[in-house]
């Protein structure tokens, strides 16, 4: 239950994880209300009466998620048979051929820095060839957070810095090891879809996804940030009674965290089928939505549906 409704840091949650939102739109033009009216109307609620019971649930579960990973980071200690890293995806279905970002992922990872030490490494350097990308980090970080990392990059390249000690290569310095139970947690932000799917990486990423109902401005949309629902810009132009709603708030997600016994992920079917359809290609998908919607109901020979994609894909990349 949602018993404070002016928490900025509540409601900003609450907004990215509404993934049916565009639902609720179409359903609110649907009724003959003007669509400018739409995001007053339905501003910070979790729910809708224009959803399913269902797509509901979902959203709320996207929320607790959220909730569940603050609590997870909010704190030092690292349980050796939970060695969780927080990994911020988009749940938009959509290609990779260009990261779309602007959903709030890292306004999310903005907050603990008001919190704790956190250790900020641009996710679009070269980390195989560059052997200081740890400088600067120390056994005083909390958290060692890789913001929008690179499309490519293997994520298991991370996940030693989860489980064991942490060596640290220094300009002009002899090589510094952070003891595992010294060193801070790691998180990461992804604009791109997930290709390992494998069991090992899943029980290591701590997946929380983000919907598009904040988003850059595109053909099809005008831009929408945070700042268009606030009024103000998050954090920077918090007052004392924002900031004491925003410490209580993450107190309870910390005691929320606490009393779980299990990991709660967020719902990953849009995570599942962005992967899926990436891993597919674009070029495979055009020809087989075409394909197979006219070539219903009937037996189908391998060989020549072959021959048709060929034919499809003989002129371009594949």
């Amino acid at each position: 239950d949602i018993k404070v409704k002016n928490c900025n840091l509540l409601n900003y949650l609450i907004q990215t994880s509404r993934m049916y939102w565009e639902t609720e739109r179409k359903a609110y033009i649907g009724k003959g209300m003007k669509e400018e009216f739409f995001y007053e109307n339905t501003r910070f609620k979790i729910t809708s009466e224009d959803l399913t019971e269902e797509e509901n649930q979902e959203q709320i579960n996207h929320l607790v998620n959220k909730i569940f990973v603050i609590g997870y980071l909010f704190h030092r200690y690292k349980n050796p048979s939970n060695p969780w890293m927080p990994l911020a995806l988009d749940n938009a279905v959509m290609g990779d051929k260009e990261a779309h970002g602007g959903s709030g992922k890292s306004i999310f990872f903005e907050m603990f820095k008001y919190f704790m030490h956190v250790k900020e490494i641009d996710g679009k350097m070269d980390f195989k060839n560059n052997r200081f990308w740890k400088e600067g980090i120390t056994k005083h970080t909390d958290l060692i957070y890789i913001d929008d990392l690179g499309k490519g990059v293997e994520f298991n390249m991370f996940y030693t810095m989860t489980t064991g000690n942490i060596t640290i290569d220094t300009k002009n310095s002899n090589l510094v090891d952070i003891n595992k139970k010294e060193s801070g947690k790691l998180a990461i932000s992804y604009n791109y879809s997930l290709k390992d799917l494998q069991g090992s990486s899943t029980r290591r990423n701590l997946i929380l996804a983000f919907s598009d109902y904040y988003h850059a401005r595109s053909e099809d949309r005008k831009e929408r940030q945070p700042k268009d629902d606030f009024g103000a810009q998050l954090y920077d132009d918090f007052d004392q009674k924002q900031w004491e709603l925003v410490i209580r708030f993450m107190i309870e997600c910390f005691q929320f965290y606490i009393k779980q016994n299990k990991k709660i992920e967020a719902p990953m079917n849009n995570i599942l089928q962005r992967s899926y359809m990436n891993i597919i290609g674009e070029q495979f998908l055009e020809w087989a939505n075409f394909y197979f919607s006219e070539k219903m109901n009937q037996k189908l020979y391998r060989k020549f549906v072959m021959i048709d994609f060929i034919n499809h894909a003989k002129d371009r990349k594949w």
